[in-house]
């Protein structure tokens, strides 16, 4: 799985320096973005990020960029999202402390929730009074070999296999999660 740190430009970055900024965040500079949207991936390793800390938390400072951080709202919203379209199916989630009976049970209920379409506020609700806050939640785009697990940091993860003609909607996903607005 190759793990992307989903970021919305601020500020244009010059051309010559995109090089550098993506060696800020791997060693295996990689990034899914598009002239027409202020939203990128960047692909991300956790050791070259903690080694170049100083130097992009310079970038957050200056308002170059901003991250993405999950909360339960924005997975529920990205679960409604995702139940209106053809093209993506739920598989998966986790919650932080899902080592639990009583976490299997709760895991269930929610699951239950979002197949039957219930009512976002309500499953919000039922997270809250639970106590429960969602990991990650795992999709599939088209076919299983293109998987999509978005991480409550803010990473995107996409399988080995994930097919490149599939990222204008990573970066609509991308998007939608920091805005809320469907594009």
């Amino acid at each position: 799985m190759k793990i992307y740190k989903a970021v919305k430009f601020n500020k244009k970055l010059p051309y010559d320096k995109i090089d550098n900024f993506l060696a800020l965040f791997s060693e295996k500079p990689q990034i899914i973005s598009s002239e027409n949207t202020l939203y990128a991936c960047v692909r991300y390793n956790p050791d070259t990020y903690l080694k170049n800390e100083q130097d992009i938390g310079k970038l957050y400072e200056s308002e170059t960029i901003s991250s993405l951080i999950m909360n339960n709202y924005r997975f529920l919203a990205l679960l409604l999202k995702i139940s209106r379209e053809e093209l993506v199916t739920f598989k998966n989630f986790s919650f932080y402390h899902d080592d639990s009976e009583e976490a299997d049970i709760d895991k269930e209920e929610i699951e239950s929730q979002i197949n039957q379409g219930s009512d976002l506020n309500f499953t919000f609700d039922v997270l809250e009074d639970k106590n429960q806050k969602i990991k990650y939640v795992e999709l599939h785009l088209n076919n299983p070999k293109n998987m999509i697990r978005v991480y409550a940091s803010g990473n995107i993860g996409l399988s080995n296999s994930f097919e490149p003609i599939y990222n204008e909607y990573i970066l609509k996903l991308v998007e939608f999660l920091f805005t809320g607005h469907n594009v």
